[in-house]
């Protein structure tokens, strides 16, 4: 059926062929997770920072957890 989803058993075998594109590919979902929390912080920061008080700014890295 066209655009159905297959799960196969094919694994990654790092140790076969071009290590640069299989690195690459394991690496992005893990630099998007980055990006997505480094911006969740910084409009943390800019919401806060304009709606709050300088002392709240003090427990923004410890609200996150």
């Amino acid at each position: 059926m066209k655009g159905e989803l297959t799960l196969t058993n094919e694994k990654n075998d790092f140790t076969q062929g071009s290590i640069l594109k299989k690195l690459a590919l394991f690496m992005l979902p893990i630099f998007g997770a980055l990006v997505l929390q480094a911006a969740y912080g910084a409009v943390d920061l800019l919401v806060v920072g304009r709606f709050g008080s300088t002392s709240c700014l003090l427990f923004l890295p410890e609200a996150r957890y």
